[in-house]
């Protein structure tokens, strides 16, 4: 019964995918934070691109 208690603390299978699952949630930290910090730069740029797209008045109709 020890042995068998001891060997569950010794056993390293399920390491290599918690150490891919830490990476892959890093990098979502890091495309998070990325998107975050560019925002408000992306939202404009794709107003101004809207804009030029429907003939640069901003499809207001009047």
């Amino acid at each position: 019964m020890l042995d068998r208690f001891v060997g569950l603390f010794k056993e390293e299978e399920g390491q290599g995918m918690v150490e891919y699952g830490l990476i892959i949630g890093l990098v979502a930290v890091v495309v998070v934070g990325a998107l975050v910090l560019v925002g408000d730069e992306l939202v404009g740029t794709f107003k101004d691109i809207v804009t030029k797209l429907q003939g640069g008045d901003g499809g207001a109709t009047t």
